[in-house]
Formats: C-alpha cells, structure tokens, sequence
C-alpha cells in the first residue's frame, strides 16, 4: 500500500464522521411534545441535554461577582418553521426551576 491510498482510507472516513456529528450538532431544534411532558422539575442540566440533546440558546444571569445565579436554555424551532419556542431555567445548583413553552 502506497502513502496515498494510506492517507485517503484514514481521511475520508475521519471526513464522513466530522459531516455527520457536524450537521447533526448545528442546530438544536424545536423539542417534541413527548420530550417536553418529560421534563420536570427538579432536573439537572445533565439529565435534560441527555433527553433533549444541546441547546440554541443559554442566557446566564450572574450576581455582583460573576457567580452564576440561573441559566436560560431556550430550545428554538428551525429557522422560517412556525414551531413552539422551549425555554427552561436552571437555578445556581443546576435544577430546572421554570419551565415554558409558546408560540412566538
């Protein structure tokens, strides 16, 4: 086997995967109402990125010291799509403390 054909059996599959964990990966998406009724609270951010995978969105609010207070998840739907905005808030520990959901 020759440098070449080495190097394009080792690129292309490395190429193919960075495509495709690539794409999927970009954009969050709107959540699923069989996901949504999932969520509760009292969840933490582990537990929700398991069900719901990342999110498009975080605001953090923080105090006098840049300590976090509580994060802002908000999962939108695809771009030009009518869907259900999801947004969720976490608390300083982590854990859901408000969910909401609407139409923008």
């Amino acid at each position: 086997m020759n440098r070449t054909s080495r190097l394009l059996s080792f690129a292309v599959p490395l190429t193919l995967a960075a495509l495709v964990c690539g794409s999927a990966s970009a954009v969050a998406g709107e959540v699923d109402m069989r996901d949504y009724i999932m969520l509760d609270e009292g969840m933490t951010e582990a537990e929700v990125l398991y069900r719901l995978g990342p999110y498009d969105y975080e605001t953090v609010y923080s105090d006098y010291y840049h300590l976090p207070i509580r994060k802002r998840w908000a999962y939108l739907p695809a771009y030009g799509k009518r869907g259900w905005v999801t947004e969720i808030t976490f608390d300083h520990r982590g854990r859901i403390q408000q969910i909401e959901r609407y139409r923008p």
